[in-house]
């Protein structure tokens, strides 16, 4: 396995991060640093989090690795290279890296797992926060049941956006 940078749309490094590990099964790396944000009337300050690489989010992988696949992404502008071809990053440097600055390192978890019937949560996209139960599920896509505008709605959502409530 190697280690390698990927060039994201910006403002998408976080979601380029989740896709990788939970699609591709692929260790990501996000380096991260925090700010103090004041709000405008000045009265109180929080903590956030933002990316320290802004545009960049690190990925290790295997020799096999589906480059087309990860490179049709759309939060995917390019992986960092020379001459046409992905340079690899020093694992030393990335060691250093993650000893430096807070990261957040996701490893996909793959005996996530859900069966009809399971009530869950969503942890991301439009329907963060909604608990509601699986109708069906398909591939890595689970079919929901939410109720939005007054009127219950069947949804799509990607499996790697749940988790048991």
């Amino acid at each position: 396995m190697t280690w390698y940078a990927f060039r994201t749309v910006p403002q998408r490094e976080r979601t380029a991060a989740e896709i990788l590990a939970s699609r591709f099964d692929l260790a990501t790396m996000l380096p991260l640093e925090t700010r103090f944000i004041r709000r405008s009337d000045g009265t109180k300050k929080k903590e956030k989090s933002y990316p320290a690489l802004v545009g960049y989010v690190l990925a290790d992988l295997p020799h096999d690795a589906p480059w087309y696949r990860i490179l049709n992404l759309d939060c995917i502008i390019s992986v960092v290279g020379f001459d046409g071809r992905p340079a690899p990053l020093n694992t030393a440097s990335v060691e250093r890296l993650s000893r430096v600055n807070h990261i957040t390192s996701s490893v996909p978890n793959r005996r996530k797992s859900f069966q009809k019937g399971d009530h869950v949560c969503a942890t991301s996209g439009p329907l963060y926060g909604m608990e509601t139960r699986i109708e069906d599920i398909r591939g890595c896509r689970a079919r929901v049941i939410v109720e939005l505008l007054g009127s219950r709605r069947e949804v799509e959502i990607h499996l790697s956006q749940l988790q048991a409530a």
